[in-house]
């Protein structure tokens, strides 16, 4: 059986407010806009090598997602 999931990093730069960084064009004052994801939906499709059927019956526990080859927590959004 072979698993397929998309791999997805999301990583978040830390910018103190005396980070030297250059002004945007025509925006003198150099601000920055920041985000930060603490869900991310992660669809995934599991399809079986030699038959190309979906298998079905899978569950969270069957998964270990990374990021950055650290192992990420999963949950279930509701």
């Amino acid at each position: 059986m072979l698993l397929a999931a998309p791999m997805l990093s999301v990583s978040a730069q830390e910018v103190g407010p005396d980070t030297d960084l250059p002004a945007a064009p025509g925006r003198g004052s150099g601000a920055l806009f920041q985000s930060r994801a603490d869900l991310v939906v992660l669809p995934v499709t599991v399809t079986d090598s030699r038959q190309k059927q979906y298998v079905t019956g899978l569950t969270m526990a069957d998964f270990r997602v990374y990021e950055d080859g650290v192992l990420q927590e999963l949950a279930a959004a509701s």
